[in-house]
């Protein structure tokens, strides 16, 4: 299940499940008829827009970069085409003053910089959400419905301000529990949040994701190994299980 999942801290069970989110990526997007789309807005938002907005002092986001971070977001959920004309009427000006503003609010006060991004015409909490991901991942999970979904504890997801703060808390005190038991990875809200829709996506998908690194054969030689060093009942490590959703 989802919350036994989401209640476990050993880093190397959530690596594990990460370490599949493109190949879960993938496996949703032949079932769309956008499939090209999605995985190429995908790749920009999680590996060039980050990169693009660090680079800039003070950090910030584009109107065009807006735009298509909406696309991205729609790719992955439903798809509402008003949005997407909605968010086109923000100006340049406003959406670089409103985002210059909510990214240097965002690691002291998470509330504040939602309700600064929420200005802008067509982004509510979620699309808020995924501006302040790209550019605050330490802080700012993205309000994904899979990823809500995994959270235990929580109510059905809500795009609303007093559920998205509480989420992130809770996603948040995640990646430092996972930081705790292995700091050398680099937890944080972002990387939580993608495990947790990897987790989900591939259990709504009906396949089960790999507990480990490498192919059966790998682990096999790899347990073999450690089964005959003297030392490997104090290094061994063992993950538990996956629980697939119900």
């Amino acid at each position: 299940m989802s919350s036994t999942f989401f209640s476990s801290c050993e880093s190397c069970r959530w690596k594990a499940v990460l370490k599949q989110y493109e190949r879960v990526l993938e496996t949703k997007a032949e079932k769309s008829r956008k499939r090209q789309e999605m995985v190429y807005l995908d790749n920009w938002f999680q590996k060039e827009l980050p990169s693009i907005i660090l680079q800039r002092d003070p950090k910030h986001v584009t109107r065009d970069e807006l735009i298509r971070l909406m696309e991205w977001k729609l790719t992955r959920g439903k798809f509402r085409p008003r949005l997407s004309q909605l968010v086109k009427e923000n100006s340049e000006e406003l959406v670089v003053e409103v985002s210059t503003n909510a990214l240097k609010k965002a690691a002291v006060d998470l509330k504040a910089a939602i309700i600064d991004l929420t200005r802008l015409k067509a982004v509510g909490p979620a699309t808020a959400s995924a501006v302040l991901c790209a550019g605050a991942p330490d802080v700012a999970p993205f309000l994904a419905d899979e990823s809500a979904a995994a959270v235990s504890g929580l109510n059905k997801v809500e795009y609303t301000l007093p559920y998205y703060l509480e989420y992130a808390k809770t996603v948040c005190d995640k990646a430092e529990d996972l930081k705790k038991q292995d700091p050398e990875y680099g937890w944080n809200a972002h990387k939580v949040e993608l495990s947790l829709w990897t987790f989900k996506t591939a259990n709504q998908l009906g396949f089960d994701i790999k507990e480990q690194e490498g192919t059966t054969e790998d682990r096999r030689k790899r347990k073999h190994t450690d089964d005959r060093s003297p030392k490997a009942a104090k290094r061994k490590v063992v993950c538990p299980n996956l629980e697939t959703d119900t």
